[in-house]
């Protein structure tokens, strides 16, 4: 008799499990806020993991930005406004979509890239240039679909 066993489940790494906690800790606390120990009790890593991932706190703000960027655009590419065909529809759609997204709790909803950036835009250029990256690389992919829309 064959059994079917599941692989394991890849267990992440630490750098992966401060990236997860950033997400959340900034979003609550805020970048400024935040200690490399809160970052570090939420993923459940030594302090030493942390400076072995990322050179500061600084560093990790940028690749927090760009995890936030890999994350949410999951969920964009498969959200269900590409299913219409017709520009204007999509746009609508998205603009629906948006609506759902922050219909739930606030933490829930909040954009880490645009709580860091607020709070970070001037002292810290490498996190303001993720955030950046972030934030108008969502933007820059409706844009098609808008002068589609504004052409019919």
């Amino acid at each position: 008799m064959n059994q079917v066993v599941a692989p394991p489940e890849r267990r992440k790494s630490a750098r992966e499990k401060l990236l997860d906690a950033a997400l959340i800790v900034i979003r609550q606390k805020g970048y400024s806020a935040t200690s490399v120990d809160d970052l570090c009790r939420a993923a459940g890593v030594t302090k030493g993991a942390f400076f072995h991932h990322f050179d500061s706190k600084e560093a990790l703000g940028a690749a927090a930005a760009d995890y936030w960027s890999q994350v949410t655009g999951g969920l964009f590419e498969t959200a269900p406004y590409h299913q219409h065909d017709d520009p204007l529809q999509r746009v609508l759609a998205y603009i629906d979509f948006r609506r759902m997204l922050i219909a739930g709790e606030v933490c829930a909803f909040t954009c880490v890239a645009g709580t860091m950036v607020q709070e970070t835009y001037d002292q810290h250029p490498a996190i303001r240039d993720a955030c950046r990256a972030s934030i108008f690389g969502h933007a820059e992919k409706l844009e098609p679909d808008i002068e589609a829309a504004l052409r019919q």
